[in-house]
């Protein structure tokens, strides 16, 4: 936990709110990008360069997106004093950790937090046991 000030928390919640204006700014940008682009595909003029040039901008769109992201992250960290950096950069190296071991890519996870997915020595058996069931 951070332990921010009242003051941090001020300066906090304004680069929030600010990233979450450009954020809706943003998303409806890309709804109207993919709207142009259904209107695109069932036209009787398919063009194929304007479709790659609607693509390419969903894509800058994106971008714009993440660089917000980024920019927030160090707008907070830079608010913050040396503990709170340091309390900051432990919680980085933790998500970078998860990250980097798979551990949120394409998994689902049942009620007990256990991993839905089968895993490869798992196969065999499960095919067994369907095999029974049915």
């Amino acid at each position: 936990k951070l332990n921010l000030t009242d003051a941090q928390k001020d300066k906090f919640d304004k680069i929030h709110f600010s990233q979450e204006e450009q954020n809706i700014e943003f998303k409806a940008a890309l709804q109207k990008n993919k709207l142009e682009i259904k209107k695109l595909l069932k036209s009787d003029n398919f063009n194929e360069n304007e479709l790659k040039n609607l693509i390419k901008n969903g894509r800058e769109i994106r971008n714009e997106m993440m660089d917000g992201r980024i920019n927030t992250w160090f707008q907070v960290y830079n608010i913050l004093d040396e503990t709170q950096k340091q309390e900051w950069k432990e919680n980085f190296k933790r998500l970078a950790n998860d990250f980097d071991g798979g551990r949120f890519e394409g998994r689902k996870f049942n009620r007990d937090g256990k991993d839905k997915r089968i895993q490869p020595g798992e196969r065999k058996e499960f095919r067994e046991q369907m095999n029974k069931e049915n």
